[in-house]
């Protein structure tokens, strides 16, 4: 019998309205729970700069 203990992969998602404050209790929780990887939509979207968006299609 083994007593090393496998980490259990966990996923947090917060899904809302635009405003709902999803932003924000993400901000207040991603330290205290330690999460590692944290993807934020609205940096990826602010990020994102098209020349020709009908090329991507």
């Amino acid at each position: 019998m083994s007593l090393i203990h496998e980490a259990i992969p966990i996923m947090y998602v917060f899904a809302g309205n635009n405003g709902s404050g999803k932003s924000t209790i993400r901000n207040l929780i991603v330290d205290r729970l330690r999460i590692s990887v944290n993807i934020d939509p609205d940096a990826l979207a602010r990020g994102l700069h098209f020349v020709h968006p009908d090329e991507m299609r």
